[in-house]
């Protein structure tokens, strides 16, 4: 519950901040998505037993 009051009223600095980091990220990750949302499900049934 606390996470949602901290992400409820967020710093402006801080939320512009994280919103460059994540528009950064997704834009290094999306290229490389399709090709780990296939494998990743198999990679995850043969780490699990």
């Amino acid at each position: 519950m606390n996470h949602q009051r901290t992400l409820r009223f967020p710093a402006p600095p801080r939320a512009a901040a994280l919103a460059g980091i994540i528009q950064k990220h997704y834009m290094l990750w999306l290229p490389v998505l399709p090709n780990t949302t296939n494998s990743v499900p198999w990679e995850l049934c043969e780490v699990q037993p």
